[in-house]
């Protein structure tokens, strides 16, 4: 729900008055979190740095995905060394795209998947810590 509201402000402020889009959209991050948090175990705290900024990342994704406009992009030596550095965020990332190809036909770039990454282990790492300090 707050993802919602979060996503309406930010299509108004970008006076986009299609609520259809914002629809799905919303149910793009939606199903994006749902994917995070089942292959975590464990759910995020909505008001932190990591997740708004994951939010943020996965809205303007969805717009891209959306509209059929990935942006294409050069293969990255990245790539190898985040899926060894983060194999969990990496498979996490793994299942994101098999969503994508399955629901709206697209296959993701390497590079959006090293960014994907790196934003679920950053997410992750945050949740961790907090888990891990009784917060």
């Amino acid at each position: 729900e707050a993802i919602s509201i979060a996503l309406h402000f930010v299509n108004v402020q970008s006076k986009k008055k299609d609520m259809t889009v914002t629809n799905k959209i919303a149910k793009f991050i939606e199903d994006v979190l749902t994917i995070v948090k089942y292959e975590y175990k464990q759910n995020f705290d909505e008001n932190s740095f990591h997740y708004s900024r994951f939010v943020m990342h996965l809205h303007y994704f969805a717009q891209n995905v959306i509209n059929h406009t990935m942006p294409g992009y050069e293969e990255s030596s990245l790539y190898q060394q985040i899926e060894k550095m983060y194999p969990q965020a990496f498979h996490c990332v793994s299942k994101i795209k098999i969503y994508i190809k399955n629901t709206y036909d697209i296959t993701i770039s390497e590079n959006e998947e090293i960014y994907l990454s790196l934003h679920i282990q950053k997410l992750t790492e945050q949740g961790e810590k907090e888990k891990n300090h009784g917060l």
